[in-house]
């Protein structure tokens, strides 16, 4: 294990159990580890239709969905700077589930990053009850959309 450190388990909200106490060999634990790194794997490079997401104040992240014209990543790139130096707000292109692209409000790439496994999303998000999500403009109000990560959706503090 990297650092010489032993793997522990978090099993039903109680963190730091050793495998051998859940009667689990260190070969079972290496296995299953790799399964669930092809599983993120597989799930991470599955296509999505690229996406922006909007800060639109402090803490509230808004999707924003490409124009259909959008067919390339160099056009995302360019509508993504060209938005947030028109609104004068930061915002993250969505590339694919492993790579986003952030913006600062003069239209500037901030920062890329990449998704790794058991990281938090790759976007922007709020967090709301537990959840985390984001919000968006409906014809009756706001509605709240949670953000789902490696196929699921589940409390920051997993």
């Amino acid at each position: 294990m990297p650092g010489g450190r032993g793997l522990r388990f978090g099993v039903f909200g109680h963190e730091g159990i050793e495998p051998a106490a859940l009667d689990v060999d260190q070969a079972t634990v290496e296995r299953l580890a790799q399964e669930d790194l092809r599983e993120w794997a597989a799930w991470a490079n599955e296509p999505i239709r690229p996406y922006l997401v909007a800060r639109a104040m402090a803490a509230i992240y808004c999707p924003v969905q490409l124009p259909d014209e959008i067919q390339s990543v160099e056009q995302a790139q360019d509508y993504a700077s060209q938005f947030a130096r028109h609104w004068r707000i930061r915002v993250c292109l969505v590339l694919s589930r492993r790579i986003s692209i952030y913006y600062q409000a003069d239209g500037s790439i901030e920062e890329v990053t990449e998704a790794v496994p058991g990281d938090e999303p790759n976007q922007p998000y709020t967090l709301i009850g537990g959840r985390r999500c984001m919000v968006r403009p409906t014809e009756r109000g706001i509605a709240r959309d949670q953000v789902r990560w490696c196929g699921k959706s589940r409390p920051k503090n997993d």
